[in-house]
């Protein structure tokens, strides 16, 4: 939406007065494509109008206070300077501005990659970007500069139907277009341009508001009472196009950062995650084998009774067990006498017994670390403090983690498959925890239908791929099982995504209002693919 003919429309509208007797002392770039215009008071002198031309921040912007670069710069047209503004202006119909001064006009042209900045001089228009375009001075020439009026009016004789109306009037964007759906509920009636009108009146009169979309950490800057971005997370509002982008791009940077930070941590954290996971299935194996102290012991018992039948040099020994009178085989070290093979089997025993307590020692370790870990990487989507992100960065990269009580997961916690991560709250308050502010927008959340039971999330980490069906299933079973229609055969289970859960205020712990959901039938029950790892 910074983009938008309509905003560029209202930053005419709101900085006519104050750029149209500004005069400019210099003109040149230190960045990219952006091109700084020093207009300058007694009381500002250091004011800067800044004219970005870079695809992705295409804009106008006012800053009261910057600074030129002591190198790396470049003027243009200093011998037209100083130069007051005597007009700004915008096409009627197209992303284009006019900036009318003493002997020479700026243009100023937005179209995407090829957004671009003319100088119009006696003869010849001279442009700041090398860009292939043909005949721009036909171009220039070609649009219908006028003075922004509010409210803004389509032409009476305007076309009648939304398809044709965005022919002539290209600057009728997807936003405005989804906002009008919104309105009207379709396009296929015949268009409402008291309604249009209104919706692109609110672009230029609206207080705007900077949102962040909490599933891809986006920055929208829309108009306050759009329908259509009510969802986002509201993080500033502002009166004037001019401080709403200067609060859009100061979020913008600080979510990209935010974001690079965090993707860095995600990946920190997944590697020791399935480092974790590897080493806690290699010592669960060990422990389930049991400890092998005993028969170490008794091996150890059996060369001592039967020492005058071994000597130095035998691979092995075949003796009676006496407490199954069975035969049993020993494996000797042929470069051991009898009493250093006794002597090394009494030492297997030690170091067994030694070995399978240290395995579930690290087992219990590495299974609360890897919970921290996990809980670590859920909290993330919380942490807005650039610095504390920067901290567990380098205590990650360290391989060190905060223990602490809050870093604990409350919920009960399953894996489905080996992979696919569940969880359950305990009681009312604990399902509006688990819920509002455990589960991501783009997890699932699961309810029995028609009980009272446990709010269920299945984590999706990854909202572009589809989970299986039978995973979908497995968790409504969790949740089926976990709610009062537990001893019932089959259980209706309502699942959605957490974003469609809604809960109004006053309404009891643990109640929810569902704005969309579909329904699964289930058995109640914790199937085979679900581990508990976390009770």
């Amino acid at each position: 939406m910074i983009k938008s003919y309509f905003y560029l429309y209202r930053f005419v509208s709101e900085n006519q007065k104050l750029l149209a007797s500004a005069t400019v002392t210099e003109i040149y770039t230190q960045e990219k494509n952006k091109l700084f215009l020093a207009i300058p008071t007694d009381e500002l002198p250091f004011r800067h109008l800044i004219i970005d031309a870079n695809q992705n921040f295409t804009s106008l912007l006012i800053k009261d206070e910057h600074r030129k670069a002591k190198k790396n710069f470049k003027n243009f047209i200093t011998e037209r300077l100083p130069a007051t503004i005597n007009n700004i202006q915008i096409c009627d119909k197209d992303r284009v501005l006019k900036f009318i001064l003493g002997s020479f006009e700026i243009y100023f042209s937005v179209m995407g990659s090829k957004s671009n900045i003319y100088f119009a001089l006696p003869g010849e228009i001279v442009p700041f970007r090398k860009l292939k375009l043909e005949n721009v001075e036909g171009f220039l020439q070609s649009k219908n500069f006028v003075f922004p009026e509010i409210p803004f009016k389509f032409p009476k004789e305007s076309p009648r139907d939304f398809v044709s109306l965005k022919k002539e009037f290209p600057f009728l964007n997807k936003f405005i277009q989804n906002e009008y759906v919104a309105e009207i509920d379709s396009l296929e009636n015949e268009l409402d341009s008291t309604a249009l009108e209104n919706i692109c009146n609110k672009i230029l009169t609206d207080d705007i508001s900077i949102g962040l979309n909490e599933t891809d950490y986006s920055i929208k800057m829309f108009p306050s009472s759009w329908k259509t971005f009510q969802d986002l997370t509201e993080l500033a509002r502002h009166k004037t196009f001019n401080d709403a982008l200067i609060s859009y791009f100061s979020f913008y940077y600080r979510f990209t950062k935010e974001s690079k930070l965090k993707k860095e941590l995600n990946a920190l954290l997944n590697q020791q995650l399935d480092k974790l996971s590897n080493r806690l299935n290699e010592l669960k194996n060990r422990i389930e084998e049991g400890s092998k102290e005993n028969i170490y012991r008794k091996y150890a018992d059996l060369l001592a009774v039967y020492r005058n039948k071994i000597f130095k040099g035998m691979p092995e020994i075949q003796v009676a067990d006496f407490e199954t009178s069975k035969e049993i085989t020993i494996t000797l070290d042929v470069k051991l006498s009898a009493q250093q093979n006794i002597e090394k089997y009494y030492s297997k025993a030690r170091n067994e017994k030694i070995s399978f307590e240290k395995s579930a020692e690290l087992f219990n370790e590495s299974k609360e670390k890897y919970l921290r870990l996990f809980e670590l990487r859920r909290r993330l989507d919380d942490i807005r403090d650039l610095k504390e992100l920067e901290l567990l960065k380098k205590n990650l990269s360290k391989g060190k983690v905060k223990t602490g009580e809050q870093s604990r997961i409350k919920f009960r916690h399953f894996l489905i498959d080996g992979r696919y991560h569940l969880f359950v709250g305990r009681d009312s308050h604990d399902n509006d925890e688990l819920t509002f502010r455990f589960a991501k927008q783009n997890d699932f959340w699961f309810h029995a239908r028609g009980y009272a039971g446990s709010h269920t999330v299945l984590r999706n980490d990854n909202p572009k791929e589809k989970i299986p069906k039978n995973i979908l299933k497995a968790a409504a079973s969790v949740a089926a099982f976990y709610s009062k229609g537990k001893t019932a055969g089959l259980v209706p289970v309502s699942y959605t995504f957490r974003k469609y859960v809604r809960k109004k205020k006053g309404m009891e712990p643990g109640k929810v209002l569902l704005q969309r959901e579909d329904t699964l039938i289930v058995k109640p029950e914790i199937p085979t693919n679900c581990e508990q790892i976390f009770e």
